[in-house]
């Protein structure tokens, strides 16, 4: 069996983290939890996955912002933000509109 490259096992260890785990989720928190620079982890992520560890982040958030409005349409756009870790409601209202082709709501 072939043993996982460290992109791999940072994929698998993002998408198995927590909602609140994943709020505080930065690059410098991954390379920690994997005991590697910050820059190497980068540069090897890019590398192996032809993307950055930060769209990584960033498209899973969007993943998980959409989970979270179909599960409770009650949460302002502000509080999903917040609860994906996103400091600037409108950036994150940005992001997702460019990814998504629409807002949030």
């Amino acid at each position: 069996m072939k043993k996982s490259n460290l992109s791999d096992q940072v994929v698998e260890f993002v998408l198995n983290c927590s909602l609140d785990e994943f709020q505080n989720l930065t690059v410098s928190k991954i390379a920690s939890t994997f005991s590697v620079n910050r820059c190497y982890l980068s540069r090897k992520f890019k590398g192996d996955k032809d993307f950055t560890l930060c769209e990584f982040l960033i498209r899973e958030k969007l993943n998980r912002s959409v989970i979270l409005l179909r599960e409770n349409n009650e949460m302002t756009i502000r509080e999903l933000s917040q609860k994906l870790g996103f400091s600037n409601t409108n950036y994150f209202i940005q992001i997702f509109k460019n990814y998504y082709g629409a807002p949030p709501g």
